[in-house]
């Protein structure tokens, strides 16, 4: 199926019905098997469920004649993004190598492994990758300060509240409405946390008007129909849609609890400061890893220098590093030896800084 033809799909029916049913929909699978994100007797998939809200976004709330959206409508709208075509499927007569296998399985990976990962994984390595002290001039731009500035709140009423959301959308079907907050049985979170630190939150890192949202999911078009599917959607950076009325809606609660995580101050953070802010928590991402491959002390490893650094253009405009770590911690300047015979790796900083990828491993004697 061609995208655009998908596209007039879901433009059938009326868009807030169909965000509406959308997050009804999801929650409710949430809610059925919550460690199993996925399964093949749902209406619709995870990842069907962000492709239709973001085409149901793009196309506006003001058409008339729209027909009213249905659960056989999403079943059929799942099969749809199951058909897309992609250009493995494109290839025609061209024999199918490495490359374009390895391309399929990118897209495909990219586009449904995000939802079959643990809910609050990335939760729980906030509060300890940001607690800690920032020196200068080592770190050039973070702080506790800038985290709250960044987050809406510090990091540990951030983390906190986490899963307050994510009840909030289960609870009410994927809606949230701020004034719900003045009611007496939230007195006790008022107690914990109080009520303009929450909306703060709400309003800085998890929802955005609709007009607005409207216009991210119009731009930054691909050029090839056949990767639109793969288009960033802007539901990723606002889960809630607050539409005319003032209440929220978030389509894929997913996307509620993954702004509980480093990518949401990564982003936040490169937005307002630029490389600087991304290399301060390339630094964080090398102390956090030291941190936690101290831990195989306990079983006689230790941790020493003994790592060789050899500077290397990867990128025109940035420059990276690439390392010949002896060891298994590919963090700057240290590295895990033991007394007996330990992994060699060849690695390069990928150009989100304190990521690692491992090219090659060989035994070393």
């Amino acid at each position: 199926m061609r995208y655009d033809e998908f596209v007039r799909a879901v433009r059938r029916y009326r868009p807030f019905a169909l965000l509406r049913l959308l997050a009804r929909t999801s929650t409710a699978q949430l809610k059925s098997h919550p460690f199993e994100t996925v399964d093949v007797r749902d209406p619709i998939k995870p990842w069907a469920v962000s492709l239709v809200a973001r085409e149901a976004l793009a196309g506006g709330a003001h058409v008339t004649r729209r027909e009213q959206p249905t659960l056989q409508a999403l079943r059929a709208l799942d099969a749809m993004v199951i058909d897309l075509e992609d250009p493995l499927s494109l290839n025609g007569d061209v024999s199918v190598g490495e490359e374009t296998i390895t391309g399929f399985m990118l897209r495909t990976s990219y586009q449904q492994f995000p939802y079959q990962q643990p809910i609050f994984g990335d939760t729980a390595r906030m509060r300890p990758m940001l607690k800690r002290a920032f020196p200068r001039p080592k770190y050039q731009v973070l702080s506790d300060t800038v985290i709250a500035e960044l987050l809406g709140a510090d990091i540990d009423t951030y983390t906190d509240l986490a899963p307050f959301f994510l009840a909030a959308v289960m609870t009410n079907a994927g809606a949230f409405d701020p004034t719900w907050l003045d009611q007496p049985h939230f007195a006790p979170i008022r107690e914990t946390v109080p009520k303009e630190q929450i909306l703060r939150v709400y309003d800085t890192r998890l929802s955005a008007p609709v007009a607005s949202l409207r216009k991210l999911a119009e731009a930054g078009r691909h050029q090839r129909p056949e990767l639109r599917q793969h288009d960033f959607n802007p539901l990723v950076n606002a889960p809630f849609i607050i539409l005319p009325e003032g209440i929220g809606v978030a389509p894929q609660p997913a996307f509620v609890t993954g702004r509980f995580s480093m990518a949401a101050l990564y982003y936040a953070g490169l937005d307002r400061y630029g490389n600087a802010f991304a290399t301060d928590l390339g630094h964080v991402n090398e102390e956090y890893t030291v941190e936690q491959l101290s831990l195989l002390n306990e079983a006689g490893a230790a941790i020493r220098n003994a790592t060789c650094w050899r500077s290397r253009h990867l990128l025109p405009a940035l420059q990276h590093d690439r390392a010949e770590v002896h060891g298994i911690d590919y963090s700057r300047g240290d590295a895990v030896a033991s007394s007996s015979p330990v992994e060699f790796a060849t690695a390069s900083r990928s150009p989100l800084p304190g990521r690692i990828v491992l090219r090659k491993a060989q035994r070393l004697a």
